[in-house]
């Protein structure tokens, strides 16, 4: 592992690893991911993708939707198996066949969207999201274990309370505190503030980050949105279209360079200038769209034969004929859904067209 500190945002090296060693902790390990290659059949959603998230770093993994993040921290977590490529942790290559394994090296997930049961407690969830657990639970002791867990983390929250009673930032602050007590020293964020709002967001981050400033874990952060990598991220690396689309310290990037990163120099130059942004197609009352949607809803003869006495010479003959043909249609549904049923007109049809 190294022991180079990433850049702050001022340009000067973080002691990220010099904090975590004053404080007596080790360090955590440093995750690489290098040519990762996954298909899917006929799609390609990983091409020769790498990644490396030092010790005690924010890295933000970023890049527009479908452009293969999820996979690539899939992959890293054990639920796809890639196709080529090689997983490090601490320098040693692992062979990660699913969750569970990834856990015992030290890497957790927190999900996009929230993984608890609602009609329990705080302190159940957290014991039930252990691996191994006893036939019978001595909660009196997990309490007095989880009460010194909380102590020694950054927020805390009471764990008598019932998860339905939480907000969306504490229930956020849960996930995070759930893979702490299982032991991740790398911890993996998948669109973490989709469900907070800015404040909220701006809170959960901000603890992570100063857990990282002290060293106690790394953090991997999916995401596309560049306020949240320019206030937090140490690093970043950028997917587009499943190939890599850049990498590099944030404090030595802009937001129009990531986004070159993401979408491409054409298409990103294109974002800025409004003159050389595409026009935006609205759909028109005389487009080939409007009419079949037109034709398919309710009232569709009376527009059509609205449009047949306003519209011209030459086209009133050609809509007549389509509102006489929705009108027609009209009666015959009609006449098949009495058919059918037990309605007195249906006997009346039927006597009809029996004589």
């Amino acid at each position: 592992m190294t022991d180079l500190a990433p850049a702050g945002k001022n340009g000067g090296k973080a002691p990220l690893l010099e904090l975590a060693r004053a404080a007596g902790a080790a360090a955590p390990p440093e995750l690489e991911a290098r040519g990762i290659g996954k298909r899917f059949g006929s799609l390609i959603a990983l091409d020769d993708v790498s990644i490396t998230v030092r010790p005690g770093t924010f890295h933000a993994l970023l890049g527009e939707n479908g452009a293969g993040k999820s996979t690539l921290v899939k992959c890293i977590m054990g639920y796809y198996q890639a196709d080529r490529g090689q997983i490090s942790v601490g320098g040693n290559p692992a062979i990660v066949r699913n969750p569970r394994e990834a856990q015992a090296l030290g890497i957790g997930m927190v999900y996009q969207h929230f993984t608890l049961v609602a009609n329990m407690s705080v302190a159940e969830n957290l014991v039930l999201c252990r691996a191994k657990l006893p036939f019978f639970v001595d909660w009196n002791r997990e309490q007095e274990n989880l009460v010194a867990f909380m102590a020694r983390m950054p927020f805390q929250i009471d764990p008598t309370r019932e998860v339905r009673s939480l907000a969306a930032g504490e229930k956020q602050k849960l996930e995070i505190l759930k893979q702490l007590y299982l032991g991740s020293r790398i911890m993996i964020l998948d669109e973490p503030t989709s469900v907070l709002t800015p404040g909220e967001a701006d809170e959960v981050l901000g603890l992570l980050r100063a857990m990282t400033r002290k060293g106690e874990i790394s953090v991997l952060m999916i995401t596309h949105k560049f306020r949240e990598v320019m206030s937090f991220a140490d690093e970043l690396t950028v997917l587009r279209r499943g190939r890599m689309g850049g990498k590099g310290r944030v404090s030595d990037l802009s937001t129009a360079q990531m986004a070159e990163m993401m979408v491409g120099r054409r298409a990103a130059a294109s974002l800025r200038d409004p003159e050389l942004r595409p026009p935006r197609r609205s759909a028109s009352r005389n487009s080939r769209g409007y009419r079949q949607r037109r034709q398919g809803a309710p009232g569709a003869q009376r527009s059509l034969a609205r449009r047949a006495r306003r519209g011209d010479r030459r086209d009133r003959r050609r809509l007549g004929k389509r509102a006489g043909a929705a009108r027609r249609g009209a009666r015959g549904a009609t006449r098949d859904r009495h058919r059918r049923s037990s309605h007195p007109r249906a006997r009346s049809i039927r006597r009809r067209e029996s004589r």
